[in-house]
């Protein structure tokens, strides 16, 4: 009896534990722990002895019918961790007699293929052919001869390997958890012989258990062909829709495994934000598997499997400059994960090899393997015959701008972003936003010491030690101009405050660099006009007790500036918002040119930023002389819906406006900035309020007003 696949993926799933915490860094391990990645046939004792002294293993259990449960017993009773080859992207079937792989029928709704465009993923576009085959097939290859994708209602069979590719939904879900060596009898899975989650992290027999269709109690899984997400642009094998739902896969996994260490290989392409499939508009950032795993491998990193490349692999510039760093920015965080990396000899001797564990365990702090042959069938044992010499060094700043994916001409060069890069204010009050990027060191994970003080020659400063820093804003989708970190400080009193940013690493005895690079920033006082009595007559006699913002000097003179802002207020009582202007020149007429951005949720991270993101709020409403409009776009896009028109009055150098608090959503706070859009209107200068607004590294670059 054939059974759905769907309905046992919910028997499957059925208790599974209601809330799972986040992943993160496989303990007990460091650049200097010994690590093997093993695929062979032979599990005797001369390899059992060398797979002894690694602290972590990777087998593949369905290659060898000497790997069985007593073996992984024996190997984690001598204190290795044991993790376990699985493939989720691609099915590796079995062949028939010609030597065709043969599919699951399973609802027979498949093979499925994309027909969404470049707006972005919409699951809703993922056709079935209904073509006798199971829901996780896919039909959709590059063909380059034809310079388009094609589909010809059969499963894309990945040609090099034998299996098929695969769209992990809920159906193969269950194909990952329930198969088994042996098959399942009464399923789809009855003629097939692969090891599942369910058998690798069973609790086995008995220690001495040598059944291969029994439970193996492994320690993880290792989670290879995660590239078949790859979002590679016309490539054949890649298919970047399939990131949602890898993400998903890898989550699953995650959360029905909790004790178990999920490891992946490859889809290093999950943390660059820099990538993008315009063909499809999917990001594989936006479906970032760092919240799901223990750990990642960078394969093939300076020496690859390629035996034509005799010497360091050609891609190591892109690997280390681009890739990398991005990479260590996300293991890095507190919620990140461990790095190991897999080399190859291939017979390029030791002189390359300590220059691979150079770059990989020294500089970057990885535990590395380096494998004899690109069959992964027998063991090397370079690395643990040469482990990394004890760190004495401090962190070394990088950066995660770079982007190139040319291998000639030569890498070009970007510079380190050293410490301290940006600081920011934000709605609320005595509240800073420190940024900085990414340093690299041997002994991982890199700690983030945040100092401040208020004297310009930096004496006396205050340490926040270790901070539990977050994704820099705009980091997720930009890196070449916004920083993988940030730390908000709280509490800061009105004035100038003074900050640097050091990095210390994880070493018994920790290092910490000793960079001076140094911002400052003005915290300012927040204005508050409460109960203002205000008749809106264009006189502003009745705001003069009342308090202003900075006064702002004449610097929009040229022919046809209307606004030169000179000085404001806002003042409010229960039921309205009240704005009063003071212009340089007389205002004959309260247009356009005079724009005021109000952000009123607190947050840069919604509302209008400008169309270069220059802007220093996210405004969710703009005031346009006298019209209130309400922002409805996607953050850098000009689209604003109507909301009214306001109060107002104006005379000679004045101007007085008046909306309900209503039509702003009656905010306790707002951050605003006022922009004289003079060429809008014909004229020359742009007169931002504060004068800073508009520069990245503006001291004050917007106002505050609290209504609470």
């Amino acid at each position: 009896m054939k059974r759905s696949l769907g309905l046992l993926l919910s028997l499957a799933l059925a208790g599974g534990p209601a809330t799972v915490s986040a992943a993160s860094r496989v303990p007990g391990i460091t650049s200097s722990s010994r690590f093997l990645v093993y695929y062979g046939q032979d599990y005797g004792p001369t390899v059992l002895a060398t797979l002894k002294q690694a602290n972590l293993v990777v087998l593949h259990p369905t290659n060898s019918a000497q790997l069985t449960p007593r073996v992984v017993a024996e190997l984690q009773g001598a204190g290795v961790k044991v993790i376990a080859y699985i493939s989720v992207g691609e099915d590796p079937a079995p062949h028939d007699a010609a030597g065709n792989p043969i599919p699951i029928v399973g609802n027979g709704q498949g093979p499925v293929r994309y027909t969404g465009g470049s707006t972005g993923y919409d699951a809703s576009k993922i056709v079935p052919a209904h073509g006798g085959v199971a829901s996780f097939y896919v039909d959709q290859l590059w063909s380059s001869s034809q310079g388009q994708y094609v589909s010809d209602g059969l499963p894309d069979v990945n040609t090099n390997f034998g299996g098929f590719f695969i769209w992990p939904n809920d159906d193969w879900r269950w194909v990952l958890n329930e198969q088994r060596i042996g098959g399942v009898p009464a399923t789809s899975l009855a003629n097939r012989s692969v090891a599942g989650l369910k058998q690798l992290a069973g609790a086995r027999t008995s220690a001495t258990d040598t059944d291969r269709t029994h439970d193996f109690g492994f320690d993880g899984f290792f989670l290879d062909t995660l590239d078949t997400a790859g979002p590679y642009v016309n490539a054949w094998g890649y298919y970047a829709w399939v990131a949602p739902e890898m993400q998903k896969t890898v989550k699953f996994i995650h959360d029905s495994y909790p004790g178990k260490i999920v490891f992946a290989n490859r889809g290093t392409f999950f943390f660059n934000p820099l990538i993008a499939n315009p063909t499809h508009g999917i990001r594989p950032y936006q479906y970032s598997l760092r919240p799901y795993i223990h750990a990642a491998l960078f394969e093939s990193y300076a020496l690859d499997s390629d035996p034509s490349h005799t010497g360091l692999s050609p891609y190591l510039p892109v690997n280390r400059d681009n890739y990398a760093q991005k990479l260590m920015a996300e293991a890095n965080r507190p919620d990140g994960f461990t790095v190991f990396s897999l080399d190859y000899d291939m017979g390029r001797g030791a002189t390359l090899s300590a220059q691979a564990l150079q770059e990989t365990a020294i500089k970057n702090g990885w535990v590395e393997y380096i494998a004899p042959t690109g069959q992964l069938d027998t063991l090397g044992t370079y690395v643990s015959t040469h482990p990394p010499a004890a760190d004495t060094a401090a962190p070394v700043w990088d950066s995660t701008a770079a982007y190139a994916e040319v291998i000639n001409p030569p890498f070009p060069d970007v510079p380190d972003r050293v410490g301290v890069q940006r600081l920011s204010l934000t709605s609320r009050p005595g509240e800073v936003v420190v940024h900085w990027d990414v340093a690299r060191d041997q002994s991982l994970p890199v700690r983030y010491n945040i100092y401040r003080s208020t004297s310009s020659t930096f004496s006396n400063p205050v340490k926040y030690a270790q901070v539990n820093f977050e994704v820099g804003e705009g980091w997720s989708t930009d890196p070449t101009t916004k920083f993988a970190n940030q730390y908000t400080l709280t509490g800061l009193t009105p004035g100038t405050h003074y900050f640097r940013v050091r990095a210390e690493d994880s070493a018994s005895v920790p290092h910490e660099d000793t960079n001076t690079v140094t911002l400052s920033i003005t915290v300012p006082t927040y204005v508050s006009n409460p109960n203002a009595s205000i008749n809106v007559n264009g006189e502003l006699s009745d705001w003069a007790a009342l308090t202003s913002f900075a006064v702002d000097p004449q610097d929009a003179t040229a022919s046809g500036d209307v606004a030169d802002w000179a000085r404001a207020w806002l003042a409010h009582d229960a039921n309205n918002l009240y704005l009063a202007l003071q212009n340089h020149v007389s205002i004959t007429q309260l247009n356009a040119a005079f724009s005021v951005y109000l952000d009123t949720d607190n947050t840069r991270s919604t509302g209008f930023r400008g169309g270069g993101d220059q802007f220093p709020v996210g405004a969710e409403f703009v005031l346009l002389g006298t019209s209130l409009y309400r922002y409805t776009g996607t953050g850098l896009d000009w689209q604003w819906t109507p909301v009214g028109t306001a109060g107002f009055s104006w005379g000679g150098l004045n101007a007085e406006l008046f909306v309900p608090r209503a039509w702003v959503n009656n905010p306790s706070v707002i951050n605003l900035f006022f922009l004289g859009d003079n060429p809008s209107l014909g004229g020359t200068t742009v007169d931002a309020y504060p004068d800073a607004a508009l520069q990245p590294q503006g001291a004050v670059r917007s106002v505050l007003y609290q209504l609470q």
